[in-house]
């Protein structure tokens, strides 16, 4: 269906050439981008303002206002008739006189001066209750210091003072106190606290118990070093039999047989050998598995089939332009249209009828005959029924396998005799047998090596031996040689003590220490009575208690500078002029009118009538043309002069059409133009996804020929990206269902890219300008995919038969079953040039699209997922190397959602 149709309107030129569709599309975006800048404009927005303001009432009864104006009628016209009227009146006449004249200046200057504010402090001052305070405060202050320097010379003849100060500053005094602070006094303290302490007392104590202690433990050495036990534990100890022992015991070859001892002996080497035997099975069955499977008749009928001249004919009648014109002609000779044709008197001259002639003639081919024979057949049902099926696959699967080499090295690996384990089995019954062994055993498990170990490591053993250790040592001996009470330190110091008790200097320290004068003197010595007296008399006899009494005096003081200084100046003729022109009658009405409301309103009448406003106000509302000089008028121009330009006739017209509805419908979500010189890997990645995830390097799934380079095979020129398929040898990995993934050697490379990592998107429009490279098997493909197996998309793909196919795969991943509806096209009129193929997603539909032409139209399975897009080119089948290299050239991708 989708075939004929294209044919039809290839025929037709009916198919839109893609430089058509992007010149239009371009144009037509082009447009959309200068009308919504235009619409957002600020040249439409002031049009739009002025063309509301120019209808509003505001502006009509601005216009109507302005034509009636008139000077006379104004605020400011009455202003004006004031201030020519104030202008002439004697009190403002001789206010301006006087405020202008040099008596006024030079009062306010005076009025201002350092003179007259120096003046004004000191009268003040002077007429102040704080100077008359000062007065009385310097005769106060005055008797009160000579007051205390009358209590000093009193106290100072007191009889207790006298013998204070007596008793400080005698030799006997001095003495004393060097005694006090002397290390010989300190000493002697320290000394006297510890011997009469009880730590002393305890240490001579503990002295005689510690040398009994050491004492004893010495007669348990003896005792234990004449017992049988530890003379036989030292006589095996040091035996050329015990060392042999000892020398097995740390060997790497005791070590290695118990390491493989623990290993034959372990669950591991017996689920080991299970497990081989399991595996040995299991492939095995495998073997008998396949055997079977090859004698199926199913099978056999299904291989026959495959390699008869039947399906060869089959397979070249189904894709070719013969069988594509004779199902176009069949369709056209059963169609209404052509039925109505057949009534027509001129149906032998017409079109109809020539193709009438040449369906009757490619009816009776042998070759098509033969295709139908055959296609009808239950050998192709049975065939078709199988050809790809799990049944295939999986045979075909294990056909590979049980025929490789890696089958037949797995078997051989499998064989107990071939295994390291087998090889450590082997060394464990060699070390097992030999003397050194033997002996090692023989030795551990005799009864003189079981007496030994109870005592070695015993707390008997470590008890004599740290006892030996200690008795035998210097420390024990010093110890001994100290526990003496004439060897110690405390001794010494108790020597040291009854020597510094019979001094003459300590004597006489206590002797002044205990006597009355001395409790007398410290009963007196940092008293409040002694402290004060110190103060005063410091105070009494000082420069400042001198300088203080002299200042009480007032003419020695900077106030009675001050007092005579003001008299001085209150005579002056500048304070007088100053005071007679300050209580002057003119100056008094000066002040009535300085700073009043009627000069301030007459000043600012004056101000008012002077500005260039007033004078360009007056000038205005005698003018006859007012409303021509107004901003209004200027916008009313500015409307009319928008209103008839191009531009907005052109946008007038485009408001309320629907040019634009079809490319407003859609958002841009993702594009790629290829314009930088590398591929950017902030929106593709150049591997599969999973490959990303687990390995972050490529892979290819098993029936791929060629492998993924990391972007070796992606190239870009001229704004054009290439993925280029060519002959390569390589390395890499491909994924096994069985294996894992597994190393192999391909013969091709090529490219893929996908937004795995970048872009992903559920429903809109997705499309790209693609050229295919005529190079079948090479297979090309623009399609999409979610995380798992299914869904899938295939936008379009270009495989060996030379077909484009448009598919859809959906189906339950946990259950493993799949559904696909796919549609093919000959792809020969869309090879080596550019094509837009586009997939429109809905949530009830899919449509596939080329150049604008809908293809495919599928209602069912319907992805509800966001996917991610990939283009690529793979080798599935053999291929003639010289058909290589073959390249899918994209100029661009875009994505789109529909907006709200």
């Amino acid at each position: 269906m989708a075939n004929l149709k294209i044919s039809i309107l290839s025929t037709f030129g009916l198919i839109p050439k893609t430089t058509d569709i992007e010149a239009k599309w371009n144009s037509l975006t082009k447009e959309l981008k200068e009308f919504t800048e235009f619409q957002n404009s600020d040249e439409l927005k002031e049009f739009k303002e002025l063309e509301e303001y120019l209808n509003s009432n505001e502006f009509k009864e601005l216009k109507e206002k302005l034509e009636k104006l008139n000077f006379k009628d104004t605020e400011e016209y009455q202003k004006y008739t004031l201030y020519n009227k104030l202008k002439k009146t004697a009190e403002f006449i001789n206010y301006y006189q006087l405020k202008t004249s040099d008596e006024l200046k030079q009062f306010n200057d005076f009025s201002a001066s350092d003179e007259l504010k120096h003046y004004t402090e000191l009268e003040n001052y002077f007429n102040s209750t704080e100077f008359k305070k000062f007065k009385d405060d310097l005769a106060k202050n005055k008797s009160e210091e000579i007051n205390k320097l009358n209590d000093y010379k009193k106290i100072k003849k007191l009889k207790k003072i006298v013998n204070y100060y007596k008793f400080k500053n005698s030799t006997e005094f001095d003495e004393y106190k060097k005694t006090d602070s002397s290390d010989e006094l300190k000493k002697y303290e320290e000394l006297e606290n510890y011997i009469q302490s009880n730590e002393f007392i305890e240490f001579k104590k503990t002295l005689e118990q510690n040398k009994l202690d050491e004492q004893n433990k010495l007669n348990n050495y003896n005792k234990l070093k004449k017992s049988k036990k530890i003379i036989d534990y030292y006589k095996l100890k040091n035996s050329t039999e015990f060392d042999e022992y000892k020398k097995t015991d740390s060997s790497d070859k005791l070590k290695r047989y118990e390491e493989l001892e623990n290993y034959i002996n372990s669950n591991e080497f017996i689920e080991f050998k299970k497990t081989l035997e399991q595996n040995k099975l299991n492939e095995q069955n495998k073997l008998n598995d396949f055997n079977k499977l090859k004698k199926d008749r199913h099978i056999v009928n299904y291989y026959k089939t495959k390699k008869s001249k039947d399906i060869e004919n089959y397979q070249t009648i189904n894709n070719s332009e013969k069988l594509t014109e004779f199902e176009d002609l069949e369709k056209f000779v059963n169609s209404k249209e052509f039925q109505e044709q057949k009534k027509s008197k001129e149906f032998q001259s017409s079109d109809g009828y020539n193709k009438l002639l040449k369906y009757k003639q490619l009816e009776k081919s042998s070759d098509l005959k033969k295709y139908y024979k055959f296609k009808n057949s239950k050998h192709l049902a049975e065939f078709l029924k199988l050809d790809g099926s799990k049944k295939i696959t999986d045979y075909e699967e294990l056909e590979n396998y049980v025929t490789s080499q890696e089958f037949k090295t797995l078997l051989h690996s499998l064989e107990f005799e071939n295994t390291d384990e087998y090889k450590k089995f082997e060394e464990y019954n060699k070390l097992k047998k030999s003397s050194q062994i033997i002996n090692y055993f023989k030795f551990k498990q005799s009864k003189k090596y079981n007496e030994f170990l109870n005592l070695d490591g015993s707390k008997e053993i470590t008890d004599y031996e740290e006892l030996e250790e200690y008795v035998t040592s210097q420390k024990f001996k010093d110890l001994l040689y100290s526990l003496e009470f004439k060897n110690t330190d405390e001794y010494k110091k108790s020597e040291e003590y009854n020597k510094l008790k019979k001094s003459s200097q300590i004597v006489k320290y206590y002797k002044f220490n205990n006597s009355n004068k001395y409790a007398e003197f410290l009963k007196l010595d940092g008293s409040k009575e002694i402290t004060d007296y110190e103060e005063l008399e410091n105070y009494v006899t000082s420069q400042e208690f001198k300088d203080l009494l002299h200042s009480l005096e007032f003419e020695n003081t900077d106030e009675y500078k001050k007092f005579e200084e003001y008299n001085e100046i209150k005579k002056s003729s500048q304070i007088v002029n100053y005071f007679k022109f300050k209580q002057s009658k003119k100056y008094n009405e000066f002040l009535n009118l300085d700073g009043s409301k009627e000069i301030a309103d007459y000043e600012e009448l004056k101000n008012f009538i002077d500005t260039q406003k007033f004078k360009n106000f007056k000038e205005y509302m005698e003018d006859k043309k007012k409303f021509e000089k107004t901003e209004e008028y200027k916008k009313e121009q500015k409307y009319f002069e928008l209103k008839a330009s191009d531009k907005f006739k052109w946008y007038s017209n485009l408001i309320g059409s629907k040019k634009f509805d079809e490319i407003k419908k859609w958002d841009l979500t993702f594009e790629d133009d290829f314009v930088a010189s590398d591929l950017d890997t902030d929106k593709w990645i150049t591997n599969y996804l999973w490959g990303k995830i687990l390995l972050n390097q490529n892979y290819v799934t098993k029936n791929e020929k060629q492998f993924f380079t990391d972007g070796r095979n992606i190239k870009i020129n001229d704004s054009k990206l290439s993925i280029i398929t060519k002959k390569e040898n390589i390395k890499g990995k491909v994924w096994n269902e069985q294996l894992g993934f597994i190393q192999k050697d391909f013969n091709y490379t090529s490219g893929l890219i996908n937004t795995a990592h970048s872009f992903r998107q559920k429903y809109g429009l997705f499309e790209a300008k693609i050229k295919i490279n005529k190079t079948f098997p090479v297979q090309h493909a623009f399609w999409m995919r979610s995380d798992k197996i299914v869904p899938e998309i295939d936008i379009f793909k270009y495989n060996n038969k030379n077909k484009l196919l448009m598919t859809n795969y959906w189906g339950n991943t946990a259950q493993q079953k799949f559904n696909n509806n796919s549609s093919k096209i000959s792809a020969d009129r869309f090879c080596d040039k550019y094509f837009i193929y586009s997939l429109e997603w809905t949530p009830k539909k899919l449509v596939w699209k080329i150049n604008n032409v809908i293809i495919k139209t599928q209602t069912e399975g319907i992805p509800v997922e966001p996917m991610y897009l990939l283009l690529s080119s793979t080798i599935l089948t053999d291929i003639d190397d010289s058909k290589l290299p073959a390249s899918l050239d994209i100029d661009w991708v875009r994505c789109f959602e529909l907006n709200n």
